[in-house]
């Protein structure tokens, strides 16, 4: 990742269904460091599973801010990584799904009532 523009990060587009497992790497490029409320859509599927599952291991050479935790969300089209302001450990969330807006802007998208990102 270089940046927050979606030039700056690779994300993976998948025409059908998505079935997630194995290591998930996120590294620096140019000496790209997050900031709190940086969110980066890394895959969407289009296609929606809701039961895709999990990267069993993801390994972030990207936050070097013992600050800032990193969130793993996961949605049935896709998966969004969001560093949040906070000390606790890694978390990891499940959404019904991926707003195409979510990567458009550095704030990092919230979860409603529905656990559906809004604005």
């Amino acid at each position: 990742m270089a940046g927050t523009a979606p030039k700056n990060f690779d994300r993976l587009e998948i025409g059908g269904k998505i079935t997630l497992n194995g290591t998930l790497s996120i590294n620096s490029l140019s000496g790209f460091r997050p900031d709190a409320a940086n969110a980066f859509e890394v895959l969407h599927a289009a296609v929606s599973n809701p039961d895709h599952g999990r990267f069993s291991t993801i390994e972030d050479n990207l936050n070097n801010n013992p600050v800032l935790e990193r969130v793993a969300l996961y949605a049935p089209d896709g998966v969004l990584i969001s560093y949040l302001k906070g000390t606790g450990p890694q978390q990891t969330k499940t959404f019904k799904r991926i707003s195409r807006r979510s990567t458009r802007t550095n704030r990092a998208p919230k979860a409603n009532s529905s656990n559906a990102f809004s604005r």
